[in-house]
């Protein structure tokens, strides 16, 4: 009998509530969609029939994601996002499953790793958060690759802002080796791979900190 994985559940992949069956979760879909019909007829509002379509697709997706979760156990697949690991395995779990759906035809699929809002204690936490996405992250794109999807498929990598150029001490951390960096809404880097992208090129356009009087 083959062996089989399932990608562990994260707070970004979880499937059920604490607590809640997918019965339970089932009944309460049908009796909001019979509260939902009774409205939709009293009013003849369109935009009714489209939540209860929307919460109907939503419940189907997940139960057919419940199904993609579980895959033969592929060591090198493991040991490559890092899921054999304790510090990588949640981004390397995610990045696994991205591929997966990939794989089956999902068009946009988006990935996070929170917690780099680091006003202080720089050095520390962005060597950590570092380490916890730096070998999914490479190891992704060469599995599309190696698969033959990257051609079809753009990835893209970023975040919401950019950290200030100089550092920044509070109160509450200012000690030596403390520093942080501040916002900077101006300047970020991003880099994206596959989907006709051409490799090795770079663009960057500088826009200054502070206004030009």
């Amino acid at each position: 009998m083959a062996h089989c994985f399932a990608l562990p559940e994260t707070r970004s992949v979880r499937l059920q509530p604490t607590g809640i069956t997918a019965e339970t979760q089932r009944a309460r879909l049908d009796l909001m969609r019979d509260l939902n019909q009774v409205h939709l007829q009293r009013t003849g509002d369109v935009e009714i029939a489209s939540r209860i379509a929307s919460y109907e697709l939503a419940f189907a997706c997940k139960r057919r994601f419940r199904s993609w979760r579980t895959f033969p156990r592929i060591e090198r697949h493991l040991e490559m996002y890092g899921i054999n690991q304790e510090q990588t395995r949640p981004f390397g779990a995610n990045c696994l499953l991205a591929r997966r759906l990939v794989e089956r035809g999902v068009r946009f699929i988006q990935l996070y790793h929170s917690s780099w809002d680091d006003h202080a204690d720089l050095n520390k936490k962005i060597t950590k958060n570092c380490a916890m996405i730096d070998l999914p992250t490479a190891s992704a794109p060469e599995d599309l690759k190696q698969r033959g999807l990257l051609d079809t498929t753009l990835v893209v990598w970023g975040g919401e802002f950019g950290r200030t150029p100089m550092s920044e001490v509070r109160l509450a951390s200012s000690d030596p080796g403390k520093e942080g960096r501040d916002h900077h809404a101006l300047a970020f880097t991003m880099w994206m791979a596959g989907g006709g992208i051409k490799g090795g090129q770079s663009s960057a356009r500088r826009r200054y900190w502070l206004p030009r009087g």
